[in-house]
Formats: structure tokens, C-alpha cells, sequence
């Protein structure tokens, strides 16, 4: 299992991360997943915040779009009551958040390992 398979896997196993990809498949998630690869290869710092622009995650002044709707029960009520979700920006944020972070478990381990094999 290669990284992308294992970040993806553990979203779509964590069932609170879930729920704000109600509707989403591996196959979207591999495609955001690669998105986020793709412009994390760019020069510039802002590279994340350019990514959410163009894939409509927020707003150019840096409000979060909210691009889904769900349906939630109201005990009280008795009554389905539709709900405005944030779709990309959270999972974005969590696939950037596990890939740095893999990334950076990476670097430490290379660096260990030059510096126990360095006399």
C-alpha cells in the first residue's frame, strides 16, 4: 500500500472526517489527493491557498464555500432539515495535513540515517 492508498484509506475510515465527504468515492479522493501533490511541486509558498481558489474551496477574500447539502433529522421536529456542507476545504486540508506530515517523518528518518551512518 503506497502513501496516497493509506492516507486515502484512513479518511475514508474515520467516520467523523467521512461525514464531510458524504457522496465521495476513492476515485475523488485519489483525484484531490493528486491535486494537492501536483501543486505542492509549485514555487510558490502560497501554493495551498492557490489550490483552494482554484478548485473553488474558498473564495478569493478566503471564505470557505460550503458545496454540498444534507439532509439531517430533527428529533424535536420530526422533520428532514437541509444542511449547507464544506466539502473540499476540510478534505484538502486533511489530505495536505497527512502528506506534510508523512513528508516530514520521511526527512527525519533520512536525516537519522545519515547521521548514524556518518562517522
Amino acid at each position: 500500500m503506497n502513501l496516497k492508498q493509506k492516507i486515502i484509506q484512513d479518511f475514508l475510515n474515520d467516520d467523523l472526517k467521512n461525514f464531510t465527504a458524504f457522496n465521495t468515492d476513492a476515485v475523488e479522493l485519489g483525484r484531490m489527493y493528486d491535486q494537492v501533490i501536483e501543486y505542492s511541486k509549485l514555487p510558490q509558498k502560497n501554493w495551498f491557498e492557490r489550490l483552494l481558489i482554484e478548485t473553488k474551496a474558498i473564495t478569493h477574500d478566503g471564505k470557505i464555500r460550503f458545496d454540498r447539502e444534507a439532509l439531517i433529522y430533527d428529533k424535536e421536529s420530526k422533520k428532514d432539515i437541509k444542511v449547507k456542507s464544506s466539502f473540499r476545504f476540510p478534505v484538502f486540508n486533511y489530505l495536505k495535513s497527512r502528506w506534510q506530515e508523512a513528508m516530514d517523518n520521511i526527512k527525519a528518518k533520512n536525516e537519522e540515517a545519515l547521521n548514524s551512518a556518518t562517522p
